[in-house]
């Protein structure tokens, strides 16, 4: 933990590839500028309450292709400037409700190639202005029923 504390003003980084499985807020301390974090085919399965709460100023999230079966419903609370969140070929069965709540900004959310069988309004409610308002691309390619 505190592996980056002293990079604060680092602006992207890339951990995609590895073999990173556990997630916590402990590790991004110190990375309040970062805008892009890259964490792509590693083998995360769960994403805990508020992990990437230190990540203030992120705006792309690539979570794709790891074996993220659930998701906390606070998992993104703290990501108030996120813009492009990926979490596209993971094991995602369900979206918690609220799930979206701490990410009010998302102009694209792709939920491509996951295990989602239902997905309600209530999943999507935090992001309604967004998708009322703006040019969003919402991705739910897989045979999800709606």
């Amino acid at each position: 933990d505190d592996v980056f504390v002293d990079l604060t003003n680092l602006d992207e980084l890339k951990l995609e590839s590895n073999q990173v499985s556990v997630l916590t807020r402990e590790i991004f301390k110190g990375l309040g500028n970062l805008r892009l974090l890259n964490m792509k085919s590693n083998s995360i399965s769960y994403i805990g309450d508020t992990v990437f709460a230190e990540l203030w100023s992120l705006q792309e999230l690539d979570l794709s292709s790891n074996h993220i079966e659930k998701l906390s419903a606070r998992a993104f609370d703290g990501l108030n400037n996120l813009r492009r969140l990926n979490l596209e070929q993971n094991r995602l069965a369900r979206l918690e409700r609220g799930i979206f709540t701490g990410v009010p900004a998302i102009l694209r959310l792709n939920l491509n190639s996951n295990l989602l069988q239902t997905i309600t309004y209530n999943n999507f409610l935090p992001l309604m202005d967004n998708l009322v308002n703006s040019t969003v691309e919402l991705l739910l390619k897989g045979g999800i029923l709606l």
